[in-house]
């Protein structure tokens, strides 16, 4: 069973390695996927709920992360969820049994009572192997009968690529990551964050020692943990 600690460096392992992103989307709307939307405001709300939830352990870990980071690691997760979700939907596919085993235990290892807000988090928390679940899936039904499960597994990979491909997908700068077939990838140049080396550092949550730094150098607004 995972801890929490080990959850939470999943979800801030979102964002990958420095590129550029795109142009700015209509006013209010962070994500696009197709003709679906995630709003700038649904974002925020979703960043300051996971850093309430996960603040008391930050804090007893002496650990600060800088929301920057936090929050676009929020966005890359939505948005890798409704790409996954609009896949599934196209190939008629269902994530299987491992993938529902994984969102009850998680649930139950969170110390969230509002259902609302649980629910919410444990889709973040879980949106990997949801993703994963959903290209086996797609696999086994491309494949056919008779493929072996090294066969399925690479059909479902070409088929989500292709899908993804096909779809028009735009990130809000502000976010500091694009996405680029099925990578995401972070950007240098976050609208709330400073272009410095630094900053960059901050980009990287493989560099621990540079989030801690660039994180000590914000306020305390603009922190989650302590």
């Amino acid at each position: 069973m995972r801890t929490r600690a080990v959850r939470t460096a999943a979800l801030l392992g979102a964002v990958g390695v420095l590129t550029l992103s795109g142009c700015s989307l209509r006013p209010g709307v962070g994500l696009a996927v197709g003709d679906e939307t995630v709003s700038n405001d649904r974002i925020d709300a979703l960043t300051a709920s996971v850093c309430e939830i996960q603040e008391p352990q930050l804090s007893a870990q002496q650990q600060v992360i800088p929301l920057s980071l936090l929050k676009a690691n929020v966005a890359s997760t939505l948005l890798n969820r409704e790409i996954t979700e609009q896949a599934a939907a196209a190939y008629d596919v269902e994530p299987d049994e491992t993938y529902q085993q994984s969102v009850e235990q998680t649930r139950q290892q969170v110390p969230v009572a509002d259902e609302g807000e649980l629910a919410d988090y444990v889709e973040l928390l879980t949106t990997q192997a949801y993703t994963e679940s959903i290209i086996t899936a797609i696999g086994v039904a491309e494949a056919g009968p008779g493929a072996t499960e090294e066969e399925a597994q690479q059909a479902g990979a070409d088929a989500f690529t292709a899908f993804v491909a096909d779809t028009d997908i735009e990130v809000d700068p502000r976010y500091g990551f694009s996405y680029d077939g099925a990578t995401i990838s972070g950007t240098e140049g976050a609208s709330s964050v400073a272009a410095s080396e630094r900053a960059l550092l901050a980009a990287d949550v493989t560099d621990p020692t540079g989030v801690a730094e660039y994180a000590a150098s914000l306020p305390p607004d603009q922190t989650c943990g302590g």
